[in-house]
């Protein structure tokens, strides 16, 4: 199924919702943000959603907080979509400047719950050599879809074991709000490696407390 298939499953409500990225401000790091808060109303780390990494630790969604992050949603057997999109990831994660490469996490959250356990993460981290700013989550079933609709992802199980989903790559800023979404597969990944340039260095110029 080709992306412009796989978009039609996502309501309209929820990728206009998610395609209303926040703009970086591009202010100097001289400027002050006074009256700024350390997560914002829109901000995604709102919700306690609770999930398992890849090494059986449990982990708040809301941790991620602090540096910019790129999330996508996948699951471990899928045969062509989810490596191709993992692949265009790492190659973007290559190409950042070392200053921004070295404080951006990717974050992967499995939609397979039943399946996709800790090890199963564990040896797909393994086999796609993804590094530690990898970081690959498994949640239950109710966790997992709050997550796919505030990032707009819709997937479905097949009678296969296989899922049909859409194919969303989501920026997150420092305090989680959506700066940057790329829908679809082998689209530009500019937008999403300028919002993470910004949000690096609005990071390093306005470090958490």
């Amino acid at each position: 199924m080709n992306s412009l298939s796989l978009l039609r499953l996502i309501p309209v409500s929820l990728l206009s919702i998610t395609l209303q990225a926040t703009r970086v401000d591009a202010r100097s790091c001289c400027q002050s943000e006074s009256g700024t808060s350390a997560v914002s109303s829109a901000s995604l780390y709102q919700l306690p959603l609770h999930f398992q990494d890849d090494h059986g630790n449990s982990v708040t969604f809301s941790a991620l907080a602090g540096k910019p992050v790129v999330v996508a949603m996948f699951f471990a057997s899928c045969p062509s979509v989810c490596p191709a999109l993992v692949g265009e990831l790492k190659s973007m994660q290559e190409r950042l400047p070392p200053s921004v490469r070295s404080v951006t996490r990717f974050v992967l959250v499995s939609f397979d719950s039943e399946h996709d356990q800790p090890a199963v993460l564990a040896a797909y981290r393994a086999s796609h050599h993804l590094d530690s700013n990898w970081v690959l989550l498994h949640g239950d079933d109710h966790t997992v879809r709050q997550l796919a609709a505030l990032l707009g992802v819709s997937y479905q199980r097949q009678p296969s074991g296989m899922f049909r989903h859409t194919t969303i790559a989501t920026v997150l800023n420092a305090q989680g709000d959506v700066i940057a979404v790329r829908p679809g597969l082998g689209g530009s990944l500019r937008n999403l490696a300028d919002a993470l340039a910004a949000s690096a260095f609005s990071t390093a110029c306005h470090p958490a407390s």
